[in-house]
């Protein structure tokens, strides 16, 4: 194992394993290194899971060293603020420059003002623009040398965590992994790598999932804090101004509510029979 790699491990280990460790299925909080790096077992059922378990890079076909980097990438890129530096194309380009000249897009705009472009072609010329400078999932797949297939499927099982906080409006799960990006002003590789690990089981649509008559939604309550909600939707899924769920209880990794729900199917009905009989 590299350097790199080890500092990924170690990284991702933080993020799956915040404070206290409970085992995910007796709820014991000590452990032991497991067999494999960054694994651990549990003292008391002797059960081991290892770092990739419930996330997003469980049963990942290509190196994690490469999966970390195409998110690294897809963040660095996708977003582009007004204050910027552009590469700005086509006639408005400084013809003797020898070098093609980086300006702002603010300033980009007024350039085309004084050339009297109308606001729609500005538009356009700037969403061509920026869609120059961020690699398309073809490029992705020929830069790190995966498969354009074994690419869409990684990135579709990102696009299955984006809660449903946010407002998208792409219909190309890469494209609404930018979206993402660019409605969320905390722009930092951690903050999706905390979205990537958070521990989930099961089929998950755009950060939400449905067991029985109840909803569940991977949500955030700050930078620091994701976490798995009981939710209850508002009836106002078309405001895109506030949330179209409002946040009942917690759902803690490995405790008790986790176990019932994802890990006995005994256990699971009666939890949700006494739900339902509490509402």
């Amino acid at each position: 194992m590299n350097r790199s790699e080890r500092l990924i491990l170690e990284e991702l280990a933080e993020y799956k394993w915040p404070g206290i460790y409970c085992c995910s299925k007796c709820g014991n909080e000590s452990y032991m290194p497991g067999k494999k790096a960054y694994s651990r077992r549990c003292k008391q059922c002797k059960y081991e899971e290892s770092l990739m378990k419930f996330t997003a890079f469980e049963g990942l076909r290509f190196p994690l060293e490469k999966a970390y980097h195409i998110l690294q990438r897809i963040v660095k890129t996708a977003y582009v603020n007004p204050e910027a530096n552009i590469v700005p194309v086509g006639k408005l380009t400084d013809r003797l420059a020898t070098e093609r000249k980086y300006i702002s897009i603010i300033d980009y705009v007024n350039r085309c003002k004084v050339k009297e472009i109308p606001p729609g072609v500005i538009d356009e010329r700037i969403l061509s623009i920026m869609d120059k400078q961020r690699p398309s999932l073809r490029k992705l797949s020929i830069e790190f040398g995966v498969e354009e297939n074994t690419m869409a499927k990684f990135i579709s099982k990102l696009n299955a965590r984006i809660t449903l906080d946010e407002v998208l409006l792409r219909d190309s799960p890469y494209e609404r992994i930018i979206d993402f990006v660019n409605v969320r002003y905390d722009k930092e590789l951690d903050f999706y790598l905390q979205m990537m690990m958070h521990p989930l089981v099961g089929k998950w649509d755009l950060g939400w999932q449905q067991r029985g008559k109840h909803h569940f939604a991977l949500t955030y309550e700050n930078i620091e804090s994701w976490s798995v909600y009981r939710i209850e939707f508002s009836g106002k899924e078309d405001d895109y101004l506030i949330p179209p769920f409002k946040r009942l209880e917690r759902i803690e990794y490995a405790s008790t509510i986790w176990k019932i729900l994802y890990c006995s199917d005994i256990d699971r009905k009666k939890y949700l029979n006494q739900l339902s009989r509490s509402e």
